[in-house]
């Protein structure tokens, strides 16, 4: 069906807007606090089974350094949850500070599937790596196969005019239907702007605890006759 198609190219510079279309749209897909949460959770539980061994063989001041202990470890493991918890305005930040990431992208779109480059690294996927292509109104966003990887964002400025609906018949032709009409991605509602202040009483907290966990239970050791 692609046979005979003419091959498009594209070329842009990256902005931070084309960086948070991109992980709005990975959200949409699978939301990239679940993975965090999970991780968080498995935390826990093995924190709170780990003390609950611990502290069934101590004796009261023992009982206390392990709970004191096992508190600090839980705000600790919090920082997993807490710092996945990105922002729009967090992640245009985090584009401006690393140049690499604005460095100019070219490539080619073929019956044979999508190609990218830029002075840092090149790739290359086959049109059997995507399950669809979303159409929105400055984007195109390419969903591979599989919730947890990442679409390939392009934006509608990479392409001449004639370079847009060559895309969308290559698309239909290679992925057997059309692109799908779609209104933007919604950034991740769960996305709450978290001070610094936040992060570093936490971390200050956690380990607060986990030394006087420390310091009580050397004490008690050193108190036994």
């Amino acid at each position: 069906m692609l046979a005979g198609m003419a091959n498009v190219e594209y070329r842009y510079v990256p902005t931070e807007e084309d960086y948070v279309l991109a992980l709005a749209e990975s959200s949409r897909r699978a939301p990239m606090w679940l993975m965090p949460a999970l991780s968080a959770l498995l935390g826990y539980g093995l924190i709170c089974v780990g003390a609950a061994i611990l502290a069934l063989a101590m004796d009261g001041p023992g009982r206390l350094a392990v709970v004191l202990g096992a508190l600090g470890l839980l705000l600790l493991n919090s920082l997993i949850l807490f710092r996945s918890n990105l922002t729009a305005a967090q992640l245009r930040e985090s584009v401006r500070k690393a140049p690499y990431l604005r460095l100019p992208l070219s490539g080619v779109v073929s019956e044979g599937g999508i190609s990218w480059s830029n002075q840092a690294a090149q790739s290359q996927l086959a049109w059997g790596a995507y399950a669809d292509c979303v159409e929105y109104e400055e984007c195109f966003a390419l969903i591979p196969i599989g919730s947890f990887t990442r679409p390939v964002v392009l934006p509608k400025r990479a392409f001449t005019a004639e370079g847009v609906a060559q895309f969308k018949q290559i698309v239909a032709g290679a992925l057997r239907r059309p692109p799908t009409q779609a209104r933007r991605a919604a950034w991740p509602p769960l996305s709450l702007k978290l001070p610094k202040i936040f992060f570093t009483a936490l971390i200050l907290c956690g380990a607060f605890l986990c030394v006087l966990s420390a310091l009580i239970s050397a004490f008690s050791k050193g108190a036994r006759p």
